[in-house]
């Protein structure tokens, strides 16, 4: 008898353990037609569970393809506090939105190669509040088509801060909104775009580093023949370029994402507008040549209204403007008695004003000029003196 019971007992035991253990997962799975499910290290609060939550991003993303959210019908994830890696991947999933808790306090990815967030064809997503590290060639991986907003969202990575790829064939740009936010790139170039709309307010793009083969960029946005043509529009922005010291770099380049210490570029087909913008290109410790603008034949970069901080020890040279045969339209006016001898831009793209014998001489940018440096006395009708 007592070891019947003693088998019966274990018998009870097991199926109670596979009870609460077949309990726990059915309330760790999110609702299909739940409007918002929610991403946590734990999923209890006091030791009670909370409903539509789980652990891992590849659950969410399992939740949102069988929901399939549409415009009428969004859905939404909360992401509490932690480090969630892998991160999110996206497969022709639309209209959904990420809400973590804040830069630094959510983080999606995170080691090199570790997934953090990729995306293919998927449009009218909305990510806020978090801090985005990791994974190859970048954090932000976008594929193909889509469209997305991003807000108070940091992102921090290697080789890129944002890349895209498969542009060919697309019918339309790809759009994405940045509001509030920084992209960082320790190694090459912060935002790389190949074929999409891209507008960013109040956002700083950076990039730092030692760069790769000869070149490090803020963003660089350059198209093809096979697919749309890519633009960049920033305001009220950031962007920044400083090298790591003792590395040689090549000289600035507006094709592709390669050569050079270069803030902008905009290669073949393409174009960005910038305004009420710093642009700061900090060369390093070496006579590098340096770039702000940099256009590539059939690039077009407008630029007004905008400031420049760029610095290179002698004889390195300042490009503000480097055309290699597209259009710039970037008027400047210098500070007075910024007559910098090292400098490159444009004929009458330039200008500044030096006190002569107590009066003002308006001064303006001219490549013929090369004695006092690049200036023309429009007092004097010559060379500055």
């Amino acid at each position: 008898m007592k070891k019947l019971l003693s088998k019966l007992f274990m018998i009870l035991s097991i199926g109670g353990l596979l009870f609460s253990v077949i309990g726990n997962v059915a309330q760790a799975a999110i609702e299909p037609d739940a409007d918002i499910a929610y991403l946590r290290k734990n999923c209890k609060e006091e030791g009670v569970r909370i409903a539509n939550c789980v652990t891992k991003a590849s659950a969410v993303m399992g939740w949102l393809g069988t929901r399939q959210p549409t415009a009428n019908s969004p859905a939404t994830v909360e992401i509490g506090p932690g480090q969630f890696s892998p991160g999110f991947s996206c497969n022709g999933i639309s209209n959904f939105s990420l809400k973590g808790s804040g830069r630094g306090k959510t983080v999606l990815g995170g080691g090199f190669g570790q997934l953090a967030f990729q995306a293919r064809d998927c449009f009218n997503l909305h990510i806020q509040d978090l801090t985005i590290t990791g994974g190859f060639p970048a954090p932000i991986y976008w594929l193909g088509g889509g469209s997305s907003t991003w807000v108070n969202v940091e992102i921090l990575g290697g080789l890129y801060g944002w890349t895209e790829t498969d542009c060919a064939g697309l019918s339309q740009r790809p759009v994405h909104h940045w509001f509030s936010s920084t992209i960082k790139s320790e190694l090459k170039v912060a935002y790389n775009a190949a074929c999409s709309e891209n507008w960013f307010y109040g956002s700083e793009l950076i990039t730092t580093g030692s760069g790769l083969s000869g070149g490090i960029r803020g963003i660089t946005v350059h198209g093809s023949p096979d697919a749309p043509s890519p633009e960049a529009h920033i305001y009220g922005s950031v962007i920044r370029v400083i090298p790591d010291s003792g590395v040689t770099f090549s000289t600035p380049s507006g094709a592709g994402d390669a050569t050079g210490v270069v803030a902008v570029t905009a290669g073949q087909g393409a174009e960005v507008h910038i305004h009420g913008t710093g642009i700061d290109v900090i060369g390093n410790d070496l006579p590098n040549d340096i770039a702000a603008l940099a256009v590539a034949d059939g690039g077009t970069i407008h630029a007004s209204q905008s400031a420049f901080v760029m610095k290179t020890p002698s004889p390195g040279k300042v490009y503000r403007i480097k055309n290699d045969g597209g259009t710039v339209m970037a008027p400047y006016l210098w500070e007075d008695g910024v007559l910098l001898k090292n400098l490159v831009s444009d004929d009458g793209a330039d200008r500044t004003t030096e006190i002569v014998g107590g009066m003002p001489h308006p001064m303006v940018y001219t490549s013929g000029c090369n004695v006092n440096g690049p200036w023309f006395d429009t007092v004097t009708g010559q060379c500055r003196q």
